[in-house]
């Protein structure tokens, strides 16, 4: 039923993927049929047997000539004491009985105990002074028994010996029934009665006189004395006492179950020691080939007279499990350890299979001995089975037969099972007990198969359960499953939800674009008719010489812009001017004095020798609020440096100077302006796959505030793709280097769009227009002058900008090798250098001794060079200064650039004096915003939010009322960036169903090769491969996906958009997701088709193994791509590590193999936990088919004989599983360490004189 519910699970949106999902499923129900119908069919007779077992509880319809069975009653020796009938710890012996009126037929069983034949076990038993177990006194024993098989009172379960009177002895003198030997000579380990309890026991029972059939039998040591005593019990039954009550004697029948036929393993001689006082002093007990005779089956046999008539039957095992289990372990462990499942280690298969070889051998022989093969009265039935003992007479026995992967299912029924060439046990004894003629053998069955438990019939098998251990019978295992499976299942869930959030928000920006898109058609309808209505009004009017007609465009400034009218933009005509505007407390002054700035990290006057390269040269300045100010200057004169280093984006070398954020130093700010600061870096970086829209979009929803909601934050970006004019182009993709993509221009201004959604209040831009056409640029500068006159304080490099730009610039700086030449008002640029250049001339001039200076002599000036400024626009009849007035006019960045290339070093000093006096005469204060009349007075400014996001705020008022710094309420919540980082993956297309797919066919075509291995190396190969092929498959796509997104991180970063734990988190669900979907698909059919293992906790457990390794392997290419620079790099590393983790998983190599010294590397690498993990779970106690008849034989191919070999039948697979879970965060830790790289210098060091110098100024403050 479980089968055919996951049917459920296979559920898909292509069709091919439901074909797929049923074809497997339906295969698995036939591979699954077919087992359990191999089950059925070899489980039959059990099954019987099992039925049968209960038959005990009712009487057949024989028993009605009978009084109802009673119960065998605990009978007391008489005067057991003074009589020495005692135990071995002296307590009185005892027997039970089951004694019907009228009834001559006897059953005596003597009862056996293995563990007797361990001297030291024997002597254990008194630690303490106290027995430990029944076999050593009466003391514990039941009032009355029922008994079973020989001693059964059921015709259904005995119908030999059902209708007989039943004495059952219980063992408890540990000395094989032969004893009759004083305390003092048994060295102080208790006495030695067991002979004396059995002539009480006879001599008390007085209805034996009269009785006319005994059956003598025992089972075990039982047997032994049952050998030994035969000829004495002969010979008593002939005694006086009989003869007086009848006159003829009782015939006697010996029944043997499992004796120690032979000597193995030492076992008879620790019998031997065990009761060496016995040995010494009885004379049956001689020595025959070193071994005492009353012990050995073959010698005891042979003491048995024909003329006694006395028949024997004698059953035991080709293969007697006890003797080969002790062999096995001896010197290691006791009898009793051996056969406690609670005790015993592993099997060496290959030693115990040798071993069985050579006992077997020897039992044949020594059914060809004289005593044996030529005796008529000896029978024997003798199965190619491994137990001991098929004739219990108490339920103890069926409790201890277990252990070493082996169960004894000796039950009610067992003689009725075991059979040998189609007879059963219970038939062949009673055959034997019914044949008068005593001239030959009545039974005489051996098994010839070949190979212990080749009888199919056998009660011992090697059970699977007996040894299998699953994670799921230890509270703590289950609990770390189910553990594992939430952290599996939960990137899954949050997966789901973050797909309906952006579904949902897909259907928003639906709605928003309908709505815009009428707004938009509305707008241009009423700009269209208001534009004729003023075109037709102005007709008649010659405009430019001419007649203008109607509906004509006079000129370049009467056309539209599109996307937005001229003068005003999509704010403004949203939300209005107001809108904009930044209040006077809210604008912000940045002001820099004596910066200097060293990129060799190396502070000047150091003593290490490294002369270190200074960019900045105590550079002074300020950019103000309200205007829009542009830096320009030659390449590499140090603009990009100093812009980076006002916005804080520099994180290396050494600073001096100070720069301060309206008065307050900039380190006490950084997070302040992380919130209200945009910086647009020179390069271009985005997303080859989303459009324009859709960059934005994400961009948004991670950078705009908690407290807007989607349409409000869908409405921004549909206001800034207008603003920088994106309109044309919203839906096309940013693209590669091949196919459709945006211009270089479109790119620059998607950058700028993507800065400009917050609204900033600072706006600084590296170069915007390169890369931009003369009317993109003029559009883009145009929105900046904009901005700027809203009180935002903006701030942009520009190389050479056209006329038209340069007359927007307020502000202009200029800089030339590290120091600034000029910083004021743009439109006085021209004319101070042009004082410059006269100071420069007189002063050369002075020096030469010349007396009448003029205007451009110098070679070098531009203004007689033939391709300089002045000379390119001098005309006929002007003067040289009038000719350099006249250059400026046409272009005045073109003129300054020519001039500081050609003449910059020659006019430094002066250009630099000049602009100190020129800022000095303008009381600009470079040390605090000139709101504030003390620097003491100064304060922090307030975080910024536009009238813009308060607009979308119901009843605010104040900043105060939605500004909390406790919550970051500036930010986007941390759910917001995250669906957003992950539905841009899935916008871009590249969330990964491509490798769902491969995993998927691949899982199947795998399946079906190893569908029909049999062997368990075999399988191993299929373990190993799904193991080893998820990390190389992953690597392209998790290495791709992330160098991807690493650069567009790191500008987001910056911005204060998201931080490294939103980045890490966005990875881990997605790779979570991906990597358990495709997890399922390819483990599946790898694991459940093949014959691996089809028990669903064994798949369950390794498929939590499974997944956590392909997450593992995720985490591991994670944390080298955050240490290497390039993803062929990480490839490059992974597939090492990944190499050299297949090596010591102990797949290629047994760990047992691998150096001891070297054995500790093993840890270091998951896919030797994961390997032995599932191996240890999916082999335990399995058994594969094997042809040969002895399923011993096939222990070899055995799961434990395989985990032995590859030294894995010791190791834990809940602690294997916890380390890879453990393993797997602190992989997750240690990328996030190394990602924000806590160590790393974030930002320059501040040079010893001025932190001095901070910590005076701080301290006056005080």
């Amino acid at each position: 039923m479980a089968s055919i519910r996951s049917l459920g699970g296979c559920s898909s949106r292509r069709m091919y993927w439901q074909v797929v999902c049923l074809s497997s499923w339906l295969f698995q129900v036939l591979l699954l049929t077919v087992s359990q119908c191999e089950t059925l069919e070899t489980s039959e007779n059990a099954g019987n047997a099992a039925t049968k077992s209960f038959s005990f509880l009712q009487a057949s319809s024989d028993d009605s000539a009978l009084p109802e069975p009673l119960p065998m009653l605990l009978r007391f020796i008489e005067n057991a004491t003074q009589r020495n009938a005692v135990c071995a710890d002296a307590t009185p012996g005892g027997y039970y009985l089951r004694n019907y009126t009228g009834i001559t037929k006897w059953v005596i069983f003597l009862e056996g105990d293995p563990n007797v034949v361990e001297e030291q076990f024997v002597v254990g038993r008194w630690k303490d002074g106290t027995p430990k177990r029944y076999a050593m006194s009466s003391t514990g024993w039941a009032p009355n028994l029922s008994g079973y098989l020989l001693v059964s009172p059921y015709a259904s379960e005995n119908p030999t010996f059902y209708g007989f009177n039943h004495v059952l002895l219980r063992y408890c003198s540990e000395d094989f029934w032969m004893g009759d030997v004083p305390p003092s000579d048994v060295n102080g380990t208790g006495t030695m009665r067991g002979f004396r309890i059995l002539q009480e026991t006879l001599a008390d029972i007085r209805d034996l006189e009269r009785a006319t059939d005994i059956v003598f039998a025992g089972n075990s040591a039982g047997a032994i004395a049952v050998m030994k005593h035969a000829n004495w019990l002969h010979k008593y039954l002939r005694s006086s006492r009989f003869k007086a009550a009848s006159s003829t004697s009782p015939s006697l029948k010996i029944i043997l179950d499992s004796p120690f036929i032979i000597e193995h393993g030492g076992m008879l001689n620790a019998a031997g020691d065990s009761i060496r006082p016995i040995i010494d002093s009885d004379p049956d007990c001689s020595l025959v080939d070193g071994i005492p005779c009353c012990l050995l089956p073959y010698c005891m046999l042979a003491s048995i007279k024909r003329e006694t008539n006395m028949g024997v039957f004698l059953t035991a095992s080709l293969y007697d499990g006890y003797v080969l289990f002790r062999a096995t372990n001896v010197g290691t462990k006791t009898a009793q350890q051996v056969v406690s499942s609670n005790h015993i280690r592993p099997l060496d298969y290959y030693l115990f299979m040798a071993d069985m070889v050579g006992y077997k051998e020897s039992v044949r022989q020594t059914l060809l001995f004289n005593a044996i093969a030529n005796n008529p009265l000896i029978s024997y039935f003798m199965p190619a089975c491994l137990h001991h003992s098929l004739l219990p007479p108490t339920n103890d026995w069926f409790v201890r037969r277990e252990g070493m992967g082996f169960r004894e299912d000796v039950n009610l029924t067992s003689w009725s099972i075991v059979s040998v060439n189609g007879r059963t046990l219970r038939d062949a004894i009673t055959k034997w007990f019914n044949t008068t003629d005593l001239t030959s053998k009545a039974v005489a069955v051996a098994d010839t198969c070949l190979g212990a438990l080749c009888n199919p019939t056998c009660l011992t098998t090697y059970d699977v359960s007996a040894t299998s251990s699953h994670m799921l019978d230890r509270p703590i295992c289950f609990g770390l499953l189910l553990l594992v499976y939430a952290f599996l299942l939960a990137p899954v869930v949050l997966e789901l939800v973050i797909v309906g959030r952006w579904c949902k928000m897909l259907v928003t920006q639906q709605k928003v674009l309908k709505v815009r898109a009428v707004e938009r058609a509305e707008r241009e309808a009423q700009r269209d008719s208001a534009w004729r209505e003023e075109n037709d009004a102005l007709a008649s009017n010659e405009i430019g010489g001419g007649t203008k007609r109607e509906g004509e465009i006079s000129s370049f400034e009467d056309r539209p812009m599109p996307g937005v009218g001229r003068g005003s933009s999509a704010l403004e005509r949203d939300f209005g001017v107001d809108a904009l505007e930044v209040s006077l407390e809210d604008q912000v002054y940045i002001t820099f004095h004596q910066l200097s700035y060293w990129v060799d990290g190396v502070a000047p006057n150091a003593k290490n020798g490294v002369k270190p390269k200074q960019i900045l040269k105590t550079v002074s300045g300020a950019i103000k609020p309200g205007e829009l100010t542009a830096i320009m200057g030659p390449s590499g004169c140090g603009k990009t440096t100093l812009l980076e280093l006002l916005m804080g984006r520099r994180q290396s070398g050494v600073l001096g100077g100070s720069i301060m954020v309206d008065g307050v130093p900039f380190e006490d700010q950084r997070e302040w302006m992380e919130a209200n600061a945009a910086f647009v870096k020179q390069e271009d970086v985005g997303f080859a796959e989303l459009t324009v829209r859709e960059s934005l979009t994400y961009s948004a929803m991670m950078r705009l505030p908690r407290t807007m909601d989607d349409t409000q934050k869908l409405i921004r970006v549909e206001q800034v793709i207008a603003e920088v004019g994106l309109s044309e182009c919203a839906d096309v993709i940013y693209g590669g280097e091949s196919g459709p993509r945006l211009s270089g221009g479109q790119r620059r201004r998607l950058c700028i769009a993507t800065e400009l959604l917050t609204l900033p209040v600072i706006i600084m831009l590296d170069e915007p227009t390169s890369g931009l056409d003369a009317t993109a640029a003029l559009d883009l500068t145009q929105l900046l002058l904009r901005l700027a006159h809203t009180g935002r304080t903006v701030g942009m490099i520009v190389h050479q900008p056209r006329r038209e730009m340069f007359d927007m610039f307020d502000r202009l700086i200029i800089m030339l090798d590290g120091q600034i030449m000029f910083s004021g008002k743009a439109n006085l640029a021209a004319e101070f250098f042009s004082h410059v250049l006269m100071e420069e001339r007189e002063e050369s001039c002075g020096v030469s001794g010349s007396s009448s200076p003029s205007l451009g002599s110098s070679s070098t000036s531009p203004l007689l060079i033939g391709g300089g400024s002045a000379s390119r626009h001098k005309r006929p009849g002007l003067s040289e200064k009038g000719a350099y007035l006249a250059a400026a006019a046409a272009n005045p960045a073109d003129l300054l650039i020519d001039l500081l290339k050609s003449d910059g070093r020659r006019l430094k000093r002066f250009a630099t004096m000049k602009s100190f006096r020129h800022i000095r005469q303008r009381k600009l204060s470079m040390t605090a915003s000139p709101k504030h009349d003390k620097v003491g007075t100064a304060t922090p400014p307030r975080f910024f939010l536009s009238p813009l996001i308060l607009a979308h705020i119901p009843g605010a008022r104040r900043l105060a009322d939605i500004y909390n710094p406790g919550k970051n309420s500036w930010k986007s919540s941390w759910f917001t960036r995250l669906w957003a980082l992950e539905a841009r993956v899935f916008t871009r297309g590249v969330w990964g169903w491509q490798s769902i797919l491969i995993f998927l066919v691949a899982g199947v075509i795998g399946g079906i090769i190893w569908m029909s291995a049999d062997r368990v190396a075999v399988l191993s190969i299929a373990l190993t491969v799904i193991i080893a092929m998820p990390p190389y498959v992953n690597a392209a796509y998790i290495g791709d996906l992330f160098f991807k997104e690493l650069p567009v991180f790191r500008l987001e970063q910056a911005a204060g958009a998201c931080d490294v734990f939103d980045f890490i988190a966005h990875h881990l669900i997605h790779n979570g997701f991906l990597w358990t979907i495709a997890g399922v698909v390819w483990i599946t059919p790898m694991y459940r088709i093949p014959p691996i293992a089809y028990e669903m906790e064994r798949f369950m457990v390794c498929l939590a193994v499974f997944l956590t390794m392909m997450q593992l392997s995720a985490r591991i290419l994670m944390l080298v791509s955050t240490v290497v620079k390039t993803f062929e790099a990480a490839i490059l590393y992974n597939a090492i590590w990944q190499g050299l983790s297949l090596a010591f998983a102990g797949i290629f190599v047994p760990i047992a193999y691998i150096p001891s010294f070297f054995r500790w590397a093993i840890y270091l690498f998951p896919s030797y936990l994961c390997f032995s993990t599932v191996c240890k779970v999916s082999f335990t106690g399995r058994v594969w088919h094997c042809k040969s008849q002895s399923p011993l034989q096939c222990l070899s191919r055995t799961g434990d004989a395989w985990l032995r070999f590859l030294s894995f039948e010791s190791i834990s697979s809940c602690t294997h599983l916890a380390a890879l879970f453990t393993y797997h965060w602190g992989l997750v830790f240690v990328s996030f360490f190394l990602l924000a790289a806590p160590w790393r210098q974030k930002y320059p060091k501040k040079r010893a004189e001025d932190m001095n110098v901070a910590e005076n100024t701080a301290t006056m403050r005080e």
